[in-house]
């Protein structure tokens, strides 16, 4: 899968079958860490995705949090949507 964010080729290395590649379609069609939009939230809350949500500012508090989400959206993807504004 070529995309234009994250790791920009993701490549499957899972069975080729229907249910196989729609998980790793849905896995990997938006970034690990969302922006906040009307397509994420459509994402999130149009398909009940359970979502964490980091809202920001410019201080060093938000940056460490925001980093923080970063950090851990690797192990968490797929499982859970990640947005941060």
């Amino acid at each position: 899968m070529f995309r234009k964010f994250d790791t920009p080729k993701v490549a499957f290395t899972g069975e080729v079958t229907v249910a196989d590649l729609k998980k790793f379609i849905e896995d990997h069609e938006t970034p690990v860490v969302m922006g906040f939009d009307q397509k994420s939230a459509g994402k999130i809350f149009g398909e009940n995705n359970p979502a964490l949500f980091v809202l920001t500012s410019e201080s060093e508090a938000s940056k460490a949090a925001d980093a923080a989400l970063q950090a851990a959206s690797s192990g968490l993807h797929g499982k859970i949507l990640m947005s941060s504004t």
